[in-house]
């Protein structure tokens, strides 16, 4: 049996929490904790389903060894909490995938990330460490996600397309497929914004939003004339 500590103690933990809790292909993971960086170490902070809710005092002192999933949406959120994971010492859990998920054979998965409910990845797909994939997304063949990465729910992902690391790419966002020998790029820590078109490659911290998506201060723009 390997202790889980989930970093993270809203939405999403819990989301992931319930993944890794109720499925039998999980049997071998046993959930200790949530850990929640703003409760007052000193109080009583509850439990979700059972589960402590804990500060990260308590977690250096009552499961250090246990196998840390960071439970948070925000890119820079996991970029914080990952360093200070590395720093105690401790390591991240396997691959999360839900059992409702399509998964095809070959598709790769880095350390601390996870698939949730209904989302269906494609063959040839590279998916790095700390990646978030919510709810029914559809990501197509040969695509590339980088490490940091959050696929918010429905976003759909068409083939031959990199997302490079860091990158947030909102609910319902469609990116659209580029080629085997030019495919379209979402830059390092580009923001696609929910509902957006992305058409053409996206440069690396742009932010992008409408359809056919374009940069935020285009918008911003084109609105004031």
């Amino acid at each position: 049996m390997i202790d889980v500590a989930i970093y993270g103690a809203s939405g999403q933990a819990r989301s992931v929490c319930e993944i890794i809790t109720r499925q039998r292909k999980f049997d071998h993971l046993r959930v200790v904790a949530l850990i929640d960086d703003f409760i007052d170490e000193d109080a009583d902070a509850g439990d979700f389903d059972g589960i402590s809710i804990i500060g990260p005092r308590q977690w250096l002192a009552k499961h250090r060894n246990a196998s840390i999933l960071l439970g948070v949406g925000s890119v820079a959120g996991k970029r914080h909490l990952a360093a200070k994971v590395l720093a105690a010492g401790a390591r991240f859990v396997e691959p999360i995938i839900d059992q409702t998920a399509g998964v095809l054979s070959g598709v790769e998965m880095g350390l601390g990330s996870y698939i949730a409910y209904g989302t269906y990845v494609g063959p040839g797909c590279r998916i790095g460490e700390h990646v978030s994939i919510m709810t029914n997304s559809s990501i197509g063949h040969d695509v590339t996600i980088a490490d940091f990465c959050t696929i918010c729910p429905t976003a759909t992902i068409s083939g031959s397309v990199v997302i490079e690391e860091g990158a947030f790419l909102g609910a319902g966002a469609v990116i659209v497929n580029g080629t085997a020998a030019r495919p379209l790029v979402v830059g390092a820590g580009a923001t696609v914004a929910a509902g957006a078109v992305v058409t053409k490659s996206v440069p690396a911290g742009q932010t992008v939003m409408g359809n056919p998506a374009r940069p935020l201060r285009d918008l911003a723009r084109r609105s004031r004339r």
